[in-house]
């Protein structure tokens, strides 16, 4: 190889036997606790409808197994002793937009143990659902996929190119391919108070038909609407619920009597209007000792910050809203909106909670919100309540929040399928990203090379051993790798050869080998080798890495004729399942390729048979790098866009807007 140098309460634990009993199946997921089983004893237990007090909850294979207040406990098991701990179902929130594992893990850690995402963005879908699939360390997952709106409606502003739907002829089609692709119920969107200012909104025969689509598929529908005008038009059509409550008024007495003789819920999600109230109590969570402990810097500021944008003097006009649906007898489910100004995965859950009583809601009825009636509303039949026979999605509570609703943030354990989540906050790849160690440049460039999502598309775990390929002079990737690395895994940075002709090569790695060397703490365990094919390809004990990364240098190897030695050496030092995950600026399809990349573009399909002629299977790929706004045809090729700026200050505005390139990101397997 080429090298060179809070407090917790005390919980008792004792042991009883567990009588052999016969419950649900559940489908096996990878991180099982083996079966081994455990009982919460003495708890006060809202069961998501009522509470018990003084009940024993046994769990065993992932599945709540027998409740009892009977004095004669079972043995063999471990118990945790829950005397003047309240125990509830884990909570649901019926509408978020997640965009990354890590949002997951916060949720969880705040006791949300199931996350309804109402619109994600393309690409992360299969990761996040991948997730929660096979680990118990995030939320569950589950998702409508893509949004229904009409072009240029809702959900259309945000840069990213998405699917919609033109007119009722359209709509069969559009939901089957949400089904196609996992979704797990339906929302569609009108926009009525945009559409005062010319945004196109959904037309009433349109929602009609995605309805019946939904229904046909055997999906529920959730509608965003902004207006009573909205609110008619659903009914209407006869979906199942409400994304938002409207906007433009407070109670609206006949439109609440409609709505409970439909049997519609609503999401209240009084958290985004919250986020936007001068002075919001929201900033006194963050300053909660129960709270604080698993809070970073980032959460911390989004939850005390003011917005420019704050211009509501209270929230009066939304609880009318609220209590009204209330008084009506509408069932209400919790949802909070992240990541709107103010709104946090998983925390703001407990301020929806306090928003929720302050409407007229008694805390057991908030909480049921965020539990049975949230499982009632998306036919969540395994979760939603503490009974027999369902998944042993848990929270522990010190105190007694159906009283009180602020002890909701006392959280003692969380536990998702039967398996305890371990609450610290440690080093996330989201916090590294963010992180003081990174110049204020290199974070700013998260927002066009999006770390986070592209390290977790392609499935880095922190005990890896990592090979990071020509991190360059300044390792913009090796800033996140080798802290996230440190304590367990490895990182490999696989750099420019130092005795090099090339002057480039030679000051590029001497500038790589002082940067280690300025910050021991973040890099003392890096182990810097050299890549310079086709020569020296030794870029770490052959068959030893878990994961080789390559961050936009195969247009370089085809420049110099070497980009198959390059996937050879990469092959040769991962073992066998190891993975290979590629980012690259990509060219347009429709063009020949150039086989020596010229303008700095590979074309995707070329990329992928470089690599499956050195012996990788291709996955699967994301467009999390994409990007619509590059037209892929500029003077100077890639490097006329930021960070290069080729051309300096011609037109240099104008590639600000369009930013870094459009980007492939393909993920390969070495075969067993």
């Amino acid at each position: 190889m080429n090298t060179r140098h809070s407090k917790i309460p005390h919980i008792t634990r004792t042991t009883w036997l567990l009588p052999l009993l016969l419950i649900a199946s559940c489908a096996s997921v990878e991180q099982s606790n083996g079966g081994s089983g455990f009982v919460i004893a003495n708890a006060r237990v809202f069961d998501g409808t009522r509470t018990l007090d003084g009940y024993h909850v046994v769990i065993r294979d992932r599945l709540i197994v027998e409740i009892s207040d009977s004095s004669e406990l079972p043995g063999g098991l471990e118990i945790i002793d829950a005397s003047g701990m309240t125990l509830l179902p884990g909570m649901i929130d019926t509408h978020t937009h997640t965009s990354s594992v890590s949002q997951l893990q916060t949720a969880l850690r705040f006791g949300v143990t199931t996350i309804l995402d109402q619109m994600t963005w393309p690409g992360y879908f299969p990761v996040l659902k991948t997730a929660a699939e096979t680990r118990d360390d995030v939320a569950d997952f589950l998702s409508t996929d893509m949004l229904a709106t009409p072009p240029g409606g809702h959900g259309t502003e945000y840069d990213i190119v998405i699917p919609t739907v033109d007119g009722p002829q359209q709509a069969d089609a559009f939901v089957a391919e949400r089904v196609a692709n996992g979704a797990d119920y339906q929302k569609i969107v009108l926009n009525g108070l945009r559409a005062m200012n010319g945004m196109p909104t959904m037309s009433a025969a349109t929602t009609r038909a995605l309805v019946e689509a939904a229904h046909k598929r055997n999906l529920k529908v959730v509608a965003h609407i902004e207006t009573p005008d909205d609110v008619r038009t659903v009914i209407g059509a006869g979906a199942d619920g409400l994304a938002h409550i409207w906007r433009t008024s407070g109670a609206e007495p006949e439109l609440s009597r409609l709505l409970a003789q439909q049997g519609m819920f609503v999401t209240a999600t009084l958290s985004v209007p919250d986020g936007f109230v001068i002075g919001s109590a929201r900033a006194l969570i963050a300053k909660d000792p129960a709270v604080t402990p698993y809070l970073d810097d980032e959460m911390i500021a989004n939850l005390t910050a003011s917005n420019e944008n704050q211009n509501l003097q209270n929230l009066d006009q939304y609880l009318d809203a609220v209590r009204g649906l209330h008084e009506a007898g509408v069932m209400l489910v919790a949802g909070t909106d992240p990541p709107n100004a103010g709104v946090i995965h998983g925390i703001s859950m407990h301020r929806e909670l306090e928003l929720l009583v302050q409407a007229g809601l008694s805390p057991s009825q908030a909480l049921s919100a965020a539990t049975a009636n949230a499982a009632d509303a998306f036919a969540l039949a395994d979760r939603g309540r503490i009974a027999v026979g369902l998944l042993a999605d848990l929270v522990l509570i010190d105190g007694d929040p159906t009283r009180d609703i602020s002890d909701s943030r006392q959280i003692v354990k969380v536990w998702r399928n039967g398996v305890e989540f371990d609450r610290s906050l440690t080093a996330s790849l989201a916090a590294i990203a963010d992180g003081d160690h990174r110049s204020e440049a290199s974070r700013a460039r998260n927002q066009y090379r999006h770390p986070l999502e592209t390290l977790e598309f392609i499935g880095i775990e922190p005990d890896m051993t990592v090979v990071e390929i020509s991190p360059g002079g300044g390792g913009w990737y090796t800033e996140i790798l080798a802290p996230y690395l440190k304590d367990n895994g490895k990182l490999y940075a696989a750099s420019y050869d130092p005795d090099s002709e090339i002057m480039y090569f030679r000051s590029n790695a001497e500038k790589f080998d002082d940067k280690l060397a300025a910050d021991p703490n973040s890099y003392s365990k890096v182990e810097v080798t050299i890549f310079d094919p086709p020569l020296l390809l030794d870029i770490a004990p052959p068959g030893s890495a878990d994961l080789v990364l390559t961050f936009r240098n195969v247009h370089n190897w085809m420049r110099e004729g070497v980009a198959r030695e390059a996937f050879s050496g990469m092959y040769s030092a991962l073992k066998a399942g190891g993975i290979l995950g590629v980012v690259e600026h990509r060219a347009n399809p429709e063009k020949e390729q150039d086989p020596e990349a010229v303008s700095g573009y590979a074309r995707q399909d070329y990329v992928i048979e470089l690599a499956e002629s050195a012996g990788f299977e291709f996955i699967e790929s994301s467009e999390i790098n994409a990007n619509a706004k590059d037209s892929r045809d500029h003077p100077q090729g890639v490097w006329t866009l930021p960070p290069t700026y080729r051309l300096k200050e011609i037109d240099r505005e104008k590639y600000l807007a369009i930013g870094e390139s459009d980007r492939m990101t393909l993920k390969f397997r070495k075969p067993d």
